[in-house]
């Protein structure tokens, strides 16, 4: 084995010692220390920062610096990019250096980064080496040094620490029903390492990963990791998926493998695994969470085959997964070529992940943003910028999102969760728009109006517990702004009451459940396989239907329509062979069509029509808008019917598509009104607001839109006067 020769030159952390006095300056600024952080102040871009470090062991052949800092923009006025450099001088001849970016920076945020360098020493100096720390760009701003170490050491092949990644596989296991990882090969030089014993006593593949494979959140060094399934950037699946030991009396199961659970040999190869730095950067310097390491000897061939499986949709991780890959690691030690790729077992198809694999463990940059309780308040006011929020909505499930005021002068609210992305565009007093594009804003993204647009809520569904966490990013691009934001706790979603009764769809059941579905508007409800029906209201219990066929009764209305389907609900209340009951032997028609006195006068249309088809008949129609002039405005409409139909809508843009259901008579026959009023419109002098909607009924079978049809208009004239 080679002798790495390991020699610390210096460490220091600065939330224990005041190392302010061993650092030269020419910055007017006081070098000082705060919240345990040691504060580099610059005053123009020239300013440089030296700290002498000590002699390295002219045997050693690497240098290798660790620094945790972080930087904030403190200047409001000043660039948001900044440059930090990182020098190793040696008397008056500079060794090497080293440039850490960041782009874009918001006011208020601070960004972590974790520099970790290696360099390659051709000629080690005999004198004492010093490190230098200049920031050309971005001075304004303030750096603040955490901890500083620098060793030199021996460079071993034999002993190579690489980084890998399993590409989204945290994120996806997080929200998995099941998931595993199962090893089949460690090969050194061909032969294998492990053992009989590991594969009698790891044959169980998969499980629940959120209580079994260690989430985890570590700082950007891997140091202080602690258990979090909220927002973990790291996790451990080998305790469970391949019976290894680690480290837990300093870290939650952090570190190199330290043996096996059970004290059986499982061989040397899967022992030179481990987890450190939570999420580093990848070929493409993308970060990537869920990073772990493996102890190469480059000095031998290595072949590993393992295999990943996630199922979001079955505790069986095996049961139709969601996927399934064969993972291959390789390295060929004649020839030096490194190999890392899947097969995806379901196509067989070969995808390359060298851009994810044998990483060095370059870091990015952290953004601690602040964090708050979805039932706060935050109110910035009067600056310019982009200012960033973590909204923690917690673990229920429901309608979720943000109540939000800019008042007049424009700003632009987003939330983003779990990959989605919802956008108010810039909402505001339209006087100033003229501003908004002055200042590069895209007329796509302006959404004011006259009254001010500006006060409003900003809603999502919340499908699942986790995660958690949202962004909420609001941009204020024009000075003068006051703003707040209230954020909304999930609201359980709570679904509509139906009934249902056993039967097919040639009887009528004898007696009926109440039940709940998942649909705003029960009466146009189709059922669908793979539906849930649910015995309470705010759908956590499912209905236990025994697998037998129902038929379901919407009791919503004055009178109950029995829908045209029959279909099977399991004990999990899932609904299957759903099937349509084809008992309607005619379509619908539309009849007797005349034109009656709108409750609007000449600003709308009311017309008066007959549906005849059979006695009882479900029948199925859509509303839709044909034609609109000014699609600001839109109308108000409705439909009522004799047999206790009614249905409002609003036609308030050139895509408004609606179905609804009604029932016919016990004569077959339903008298229908259709009434549609065009929206006034002010400040638009000379403009007209027009818009045409059109009914449409549906064929026999439900589905197929049928050429009967009735066409209403509302039409208004603009002015000046506000009504």
């Amino acid at each position: 084995m080679c002798n790495e020769n390991l020699n610390t030159i210096l460490s220091l952390d600065f939330s224990s010692v005041n190392d302010e006095g061993n650092w030269l300056h020419d910055s007017s600024n006081v070098l000082q220390t705060i919240d345990n952080k040691l504060t580099l102040d610059s005053d123009s871009n020239s300013t440089s920062f030296i700290r002498q470090i000590g002699n390295i062991d002219t045997s050693n052949n690497r240098v290798r610096i660790n620094c945790n800092f972080e930087v904030e923009k403190t200047d409001t006025s000043s660039p948001e990019d900044m440059e930090v450099l990182f020098q190793l001088w040696s008397g008056g001849q500079m060794l090497f250096d080293s440039c850490v970016t960041f782009d874009e920076l918001n006011d208020g945020i601070n960004y972590v980064y974790f520099l970790d360098r290696t360099y390659k020493l051709e000629n080690p100096p005999t004198t004492p080496i010093s490190l230098k720390i200049v920031i050309p760009e971005g001075w304004q701003h303030k750096v603040f040094l955490k901890d500083l170490n620098i060793i030199d050491f021996n460079f071993c092949e034999d002993n190579v620490r690489s980084y890998f990644v399993i590409d989204e596989l945290l994120e996806d296991s997080l929200t998995s029903q099941s998931s595993g990882i199962q090893l089949e090969e460690w090969k050194v030089d061909n032969n294998e390492t492990l053992t009989t014993e590991f594969f009698n006593e790891n044959n169980s593949v998969g499980g629940n990963p959120l209580t079994e494979w260690k989430f985890a959140k570590a700082d950007l060094d891997g140091n202080n990791r602690i258990s979090e399934n909220t927002q973990p950037n790291s996790f451990n699946p080998f305790v469970d998926e391949f019976g290894l030991d680690f480290d837990t009396a300093t870290s939650f199961y952090g570190g190199k493998s330290t043996g096996v659970t059970s004290g059986s040999d499982y061989g040397q190869g899967i022992l030179s695994i481990g987890l450190l730095k939570p999420a580093i950067l990848n070929g493409n310097l993308n970060i990537k969470k869920g990073a772990f390491f493996i102890d190469i000897d480059y000095t031998k061939s290595l072949k590993i085959v393992f295999n990943v499986i996630v199922n979001q949709n079955n505790s069986n991780v095996f049961t139709r997964p969601t996927y399934f890959r064969k993972y291959f690691i390789e390295w060929n030690a004649l020839t030096c070529e490194k190999k890392y790729y899947y097969i995806d077992q379901k196509d067989q198809s070969e995808v390359d992940q060298l851009v994810n694999g044998f990483l060095s463990g370059l870091t990015g940059v952290e953004i601690n943003e602040t964090i708050v309780s979805c039932d706060e308040t935050f109110s910035p006011s009067g600056n310019v910028g982009n200012f960033s929020y973590v909204l923690d909505f917690g673990d229920n499930i429901g309608t979720a999102g943000i109540n939000y005021n800019a008042y007049s002068v424009p700003d632009r609210f987003i939330i983003e969760w779990n990959g989605q992305t919802f956008d108010t565009g810039f909402v505001g007093s339209s006087s100033y728009d003229a501003q908004l594009i002055a200042a590069g804003v895209s007329p796509s993204d302006i959404n004011t109006g006259s009254p001010s647009t500006g006060s409003g809520m900003l809603t999502f569904n919340k499908s699942q517990a986790f995660p958690t966490q949202a962004t909420i990013t609001v941009l204020a691009p024009l000075g003068g702004t006051a703003w707040n934001v209230t954020g909304i706790c999930p609201q359980p979603t709570q679904g509509s009451e139906v009934e249902v009764g056993e039967g097919g769809c040639n009887t009528t059941p004898s007696s009926w459940d109440t039940v709940f579905i998942n649909d705003t508007n029960p009466n146009s409800y189709v059922p669908s396989n793979g539906d849930i029906v649910y015995s309470d209201i705010d759908l956590t219990t499912p209905f236990n239907g025994g697998n037998d066929t129902f038929r379901m009764r919407v009791t919503s209305h004055p009178f109950q329509t029995i829908l045209n389907y029959s279909f099977k609900i399991d004990v999990n209340g899932i609904v299957s062979n759903a099937t349509l009951c084809i008992t309607q032997s005619t379509s619908p028609s539309i009849g007797s069509l005349s034109l009656g006195i709108a409750s609007c006068g000449n600003e709308g249309e009311l017309r008066k029509f007959k549906i005849t088809g059979q006695p009882n008949q479900n029948v199925r129609y859509q509303l839709k808008t044909v034609f609109m002039v000014n699609n600001s405005h839109g109308a108000l409409g409705h439909v009522t019917s004799d047999t206790g139909h009614s249905n409002n809508f609003s036609a308030i843009s050139s895509g408004f598509v609606q179905e609804d259901v009604m029932v016919l008579g016990s004569n077959g026959i339903a008298n229908v009104q259709l009434e549609l009023c065009a929206r006034p419109c002010l400040n638009e002098t000379g403009s007209v607001n027009e818009v045409q909607v059109s009914l449409t009924l549906f064929e026999n079978d439900l589905t197929t839109l049928s050429n009967q049809s009735v066409n209403v208009r509302g039409t208004s004239q603009c002015n000046n006067n506000p009504q």
